[in-house]
């Protein structure tokens, strides 16, 4: 179990950085720890990413980074469009949705490292913003909810590539994809039993909450331009590798 609370401190660290939650990484470490898949490992992952985000969450709000005009629509489509993806998840092979999403990633990266930009975030109109987040939104909720993803790993990107700053990029996706962590773990547990001790469910969120505290607070405030950069290109590319390992080797 310690072992578990290091991993939870790292992960909610390095990834509260970056927008996400972890999930993409404790539903594989907890599986390769010995934890049941549907019992333990995925409900406490998207458990542990809704404490993630909304930690950060609230941190990157305080520090003024949430663009919360963009960041609202996305929750209603997320929550909206989420269900319907997972309705139609069998209409839809995953391999196809995994390298959308790893081709998109790539994209990021791309943009990222050559410095170019669109117009950038504060040159929307507030209309403009609402039907984005709209959009942005319910097409991650519906994707999301067919391969069973909270979707901060694809909200990061994809706001990267429509213009905003990767700390406000962070902030937002902390902040939109909190809601669908949380709906994704109570329709989990609706289903399934969480066969989780109740004094070490406690003792892993209060972990998840430090580090990503920890790890928010390091982003919004000590974080220079060129680190970011530098953390969102190797973040995004270990998630576009994984991602193009699970479409063609996976």
């Amino acid at each position: 179990m310690f072992a578990i609370l290091a991993l939870v401190l790292g992960v909610s660290f390095f990834f509260s950085m970056a927008g996400m939650g972890g999930g993409q990484a404790y539903t594989p470490a907890f599986f390769w720890m010995g934890m049941d898949v549907r019992n333990q490992a995925v409900p406490l992952a998207l458990w542990l990413s809704f404490a993630t985000q909304s930690t950060a969450a609230v941190n990157y709000w305080r520090h003024g980074l949430v663009r919360i005009r963009t960041g609202i629509p996305i929750v209603v489509g997320l929550i909206g469009f989420a269900p319907l993806g997972a309705i139609y998840s069998h209409r839809v092979p995953d391999r196809v949705i995994l390298f959308l999403f790893a081709s998109m990633t790539l994209a990021a990266i791309i943009q990222t490292l050559s410095g170019w930009k669109p117009r950038g975030a504060a040159g929307y109109r507030r209309a403009e913003l609402i039907v984005i987040g709209l959009i942005v939104g319910a097409g991650v909720g519906f994707l999301g909810g067919m391969i069973g993803r909270s979707g901060g790993s694809v909200l990061v990107p994809i706001l990267l590539l429509l213009g905003f700053e990767p700390k406000n990029a962070a902030a937002t996706s902390s902040f939109s994809a909190t809601f669908c962590a949380l709906t994704g773990f109570l329709g989990h547990v609706s289903t399934q039993h969480l066969q989780i001790a109740p004094l070490w469910l406690a003792v892993f969120t209060a972990a998840a909450m430090l580090g990503a505290f920890a790890g928010s607070r390091a982003m919004a405030e000590r974080m220079r331009g060129t680190r970011v950069k530098r953390l969102f290109v190797i973040l995004l590319f270990g998630i576009a590798v994984k991602l193009y390992w699970d479409v063609f080797v996976g």
